[in-house]
């Protein structure tokens, strides 16, 4: 059997629910809205408002921001004959690796909101996607677990 032969290779991204264009779509109608606000006020004597309408959003821009870099995370998930790799990247692309015997792995999941799952092996481990969702954490650890096995069953029949 080859020594490359991969069982399993995943890559895994926190979830966003708006892209750039819908962002910029909805920048643009809520800056038309406070304009008209900013409008309105202005007419009825309210000018000192106006500065706390651009504070919004620029605070928006702000958390969207932040929300965005943090969206370059990502985990990287590898099982071929010789190891199971996982590689986390965090925003700053700083890159963290851990690799692990096969034979020895278990694959745990915690299916709570804020879970994960865990890979553990002889006492130490690591938690992997902690930023999808429960249903997509059972799929991921499923995933895995069926190539752990499908890995094993390759070996005893080579």
């Amino acid at each position: 059997m080859p020594a490359s032969r991969s069982f399993f290779d995943a890559t895994l991204t926190p979830n966003r629910s708006l892209d750039r264009r819908g962002f910029v779509v909805m920048l643009a109608a809520l800056v038309a809205l406070n304009g008209f606000l900013a409008l309105r006020l202005t007419m009825a004597g309210g000018w000192p408002i106006l500065p706390f309408l651009g504070l919004d959003i620029l605070g928006l821009v702000y958390a969207f921001r932040l929300n965005y870099r943090s969206g370059r995370t990502f985990e990287r998930i590898r099982l071929d004959q010789a190891a199971l790799t996982v590689t986390h990247v965090d925003p700053r692309g700083s890159a963290r690796e851990w690799s692990f015997e096969p034979s020895w792995v278990r694959v745990g999941v915690d299916d709570r909101p804020r879970g994960r799952v865990t890979i553990t092996t002889h006492g130490k481990g690591v938690t992997v996607a902690e930023f999808l969702s429960p249903r997509e954490r059972r799929e991921v650890a499923i995933a895995l677990r069926d190539a752990l096995a499908l890995r094993l069953r390759a070996l005893a029949d080579a």
